[in-house]
């Protein structure tokens, strides 16, 4: 089975409705409020959706992916898996990347995490404060709908841009056709890992290469994980170097 990565709108523009509260809609499924001071970037057509503060200090794009019946996340378990692959191989590869919360909630129809954590923009030599924000539903045709909400602010950011971000993601909203309960029967495969991985994968991947970032391995300061000798970073439950083969080194990472 394979994990299919959708981009779902297929017109060059879409029509936009702005309710008196401030919210705004996109491809007839999903809502936020625009906070004062933030516009959605004209050419926004289609996935992901970019929001920006006018004064460009920061910034949100608004992911979706579809995740398959066959490969679905069938309990908060698996889902807590595939975040800690999440945050392992993708956030910690970041320039200078620190993880400084992970958070996450159940209800009857979603489940969503919240990774706060920063990063370093080698380019302009700035620390770059993050909010990912994952919010999965379960559609009544069997697969389940991945909304990715990553918010992006940079150093010196006033406090009420970043309070902006944290609001404008905890009101967001799906409106579309759901399950009453997120999860459903469980199967025998472990292709979520790997789906829910790749989904977040390619969430990163294109940030990254919009913002031409030159990728290198960062260390983190978290006493879950040891450096090998060659430069890699690798997490406490791996005997191995998963980049050379060496044995796990006694010392943690500090």
């Amino acid at each position: 089975m394979r994990f299919l990565w959708a981009l779902v709108a297929v017109f060059l523009s879409l029509p936009l409705s702005v309710a008196a509260s401030g919210f705004i809609e996109l491809s007839d499924e999903i809502r936020i409020p625009l906070a004062d001071g933030w516009h959605l970037v004209s050419d926004s057509a289609d996935y992901p959706y970019q929001i920006v503060r006018d004064d460009q200090s920061a910034e949100i794009l608004i992911f979706k992916s579809i995740i398959e019946a066959e490969e679905a996340v069938n309990n908060e378990q698996e889902l807590k898996l595939s975040v800690d692959e999440v945050i392992n191989d993708v956030i910690l590869s970041l320039p200078d990347a620190q993880l400084l919360t992970n958070t996450g909630r159940f209800d009857q129809n979603r489940v969503w995490f919240d990774l706060d954590f920063v990063s370093r923009d080698e380019d302009s030599d700035t620390q770059i404060r993050h909010r990912l924000k994952g919010i999965l539903y379960r559609h009544p045709d069997g697969y389940q709908l991945l909304f990715s909400i990553w918010a992006k602010a940079a150093e010196g950011a006033s406090a009420s841009a970043l309070y902006e971000m944290r609001l404008m993601q905890e009101e967001f909203s799906y409106i579309g056709d759901a399950e009453s309960r997120i999860f459903g029967v469980s199967n025998t495969y472990d292709w979520y890992l790997i789906g829910f991985l790749f989904a977040v994968l390619i969430v990163m991947l294109f940030v990254l290469k919009r913002r031409r970032e030159r990728e290198r391995i960062a260390f983190s300061d978290e006493a879950n994980f040891w450096r090998c000798s060659c430069g890699r970073l690798n997490h406490n439950e791996f005997a191995n170097c998963r980049r050379c083969g060496r044995p796990k080194q006694t010392e943690t990472v500090s």
